[in-house]
């Protein structure tokens, strides 16, 4: 990484341009690897293949063989396998949207933190302090604070993570009542739809 990042030892400056050959040359190499292959999502479906099984996938193999410094102390190489690659393969799915200002923002779903980025707009009120204002500031890092929250509380990978009502209109204008002129230092998720929360204990530190 340092030698990608910290050209001659040191830091870029500001507007300095940063270099990075190798992953110009694999952008480089996808696409001549897919040119071939039809229209706009036959070429990404190529793509996607050559990253579980081509030369990206080969690649990512060798690297997990490499012991590798960790947290630990020690190097380790890694578990991943060119098998695992090619037996997995992300899903096409409709992103989660939110309408705001006459813009229809998407973002991935509640198996990533993107919906809670999409709440913090909903929990905005129609009419926010002037923008750059402390006021301002406030509620933002405010309502960032109840969105994560939530996010802890009720977005991962399970099938039933009430979306819905997350990012609707009166759960947030509650939500939003609850921003006082001080900040709060508490871990506040909320109740949709009236079902209890639950924290992890890594959350609750």
């Amino acid at each position: 990484s340092a030698e990608v990042y910290l050209p001659g030892g040191r830091a870029p400056r500001p507007g300095e341009p940063l270099r990075n050959p190798a992953l110009a040359a694999t952008w480089k190499r996808l696409l001549a690897e897919t040119a071939g292959a039809g229209d706009r999502e036959a070429r990404i479906d190529a793509a996607r293949e050559v990253w579980r099984s081509g030369f990206i996938a080969e690649a990512l193999v060798r690297q997990a063989r490499r012991p590798t410094l960790d947290t630990s102390g020690a190097h380790r190489t890694g578990t991943l396998t060119a098998a695992d690659l090619a037996g997995w393969s992300a899903r096409y799915e409709d992103p989660v949207t939110y309408d705001w200002n006459g813009w229809t923002l998407c973002k991935a779903g509640p198996w990533s933190q993107g919906p809670a980025f999409l709440q913090q707009l909903a929990l905005l009120p129609p009419e926010p302090p002037v923008h750059g204002s402390a006021d301002y500031v406030h509620l933002l890092i405010e309502n960032c604070k109840l969105a994560m929250a939530d996010r802890e509380a009720w977005y991962g990978d399970a099938a039933d993570v009430p979306l819905e009502t997350l990012l609707g209109d009166a759960y947030n204008a509650g939500r939003r009542a609850l921003v006082g002129e001080r900040a709060s230092y508490e871990l506040r998720p909320g109740s949709p739809d009236g079902r209890e929360p639950r924290l992890s204990a890594h959350a609750c530190r």
